[in-house]
């Protein structure tokens, strides 16, 4: 009841290669652990005169949803070397599917992409400074939505979410003795955009945010790598954490082979591009 007046008092003041040239080296871990997230959102270090940060360009993508079976091959290109996941068969019961490569095959991935009927909607210049948290959008919600999930026990849960925004939280922090790599902690969160408010509705806001954690995934990254990120399949509706967070039902108008433009189903990809990582040792 609480949550629901909570929810009702916010919307009043609411308004996404190589073809298969690099083979998958070893296989995901399905046991492997992120570490605690509180070490690495830190506060501010007094004291610095610049901000360090890790930087990325955001390549967001939609692909119309019959072509994403199509992009096996892509998959099956990435490698996996150095994932983890706080529970990878939650992660996967998520609709979640995460690999990396490196910069000098980024044209060919976009132009495989782009050759499926895919289109670039987004770049996004990224920075995320040392230890602390940044949230890219990635869709919203202008009403209360009951959002089913796969929590870290396996089990599959609901909340009651919205209005707000679905975003991937991205967290970079700094490797001891490390330099030009970073460790890169992300999973999907939901909040309330309450840029203004402050005191109690400041505090609405944070009571309302909902981190999905058991999507989350970590790894090490340099500036030679590059993130991709996407759902396992198509699923036909927005009422799962997979289905929010990729599918798109309005549809993209999309135009393929002279064609004339057709609105479709679309499915998001995301590709995180590390350009540069600047933290102070």
């Amino acid at each position: 009841m609480v949550r629901l007046l909570i929810t009702a008092v916010l919307g009043c003041l609411f308004v996404f290669l190589s073809g298969c040239a690099e083979p998958v080296t070893q296989p995901f871990r399905e046991e492997v652990k992120i570490g605690d997230l509180k070490t690495l959102e830190s506060e501010k270090v007094p004291g610095r005169r610049s901000l360090p940060t890790a930087n990325f360009d955001v390549h967001i993508y939609e692909l119309p949803a019959d072509n994403l079976g199509k992009l096996d091959c892509l998959w099956d290109g990435f490698h996996a070397r150095g994932l983890k996941f706080y529970n990878y068969r939650a992660f996967a019961g998520n609709l979640f599917r995460v690999g990396m490569g490196r910069q000098f095959s980024w044209s060919r991935l976009d132009d495989l992409i782009k050759d499926l009927g895919g289109k670039r909607m987004a770049l996004i210049s990224l920075l995320l400074p040392d230890g602390r948290s940044e949230d890219l959008r990635i869709t919203g919600l202008d009403r209360p939505d009951e959002i089913s999930f796969v929590d870290r026990s396996l089990l599959r849960d609901k909340v009651l979410i919205g209005p707000g925004i679905v975003n991937l939280r991205l967290i970079g922090s700094q490797i001891p003795g490390a330099r030009g790599v970073c460790q890169i902690v992300g999973y999907p969160a939901f909040t309330v955009p309450m840029a203004s408010a402050a005191g109690p509705m400041a505090e609405l806001a944070k009571q309302q945010e909902v981190q999905f954690k058991a999507a989350g995934f970590g790894l090490k990254i340099s500036p030679d790598e590059f993130i991709v990120l996407g759902p396992t399949k198509y699923v036909s509706e927005r009422m799962s954490l997979g289905g929010l967070f990729f599918t798109n039902l309005d549809g993209t108008v999309f135009t393929a082979g002279g064609k004339r433009p057709t609105r479709k189903i679309s499915v998001r990809i995301f590709v995180l591009v590390c350009t540069a990582i600047n933290y102070l040792e």
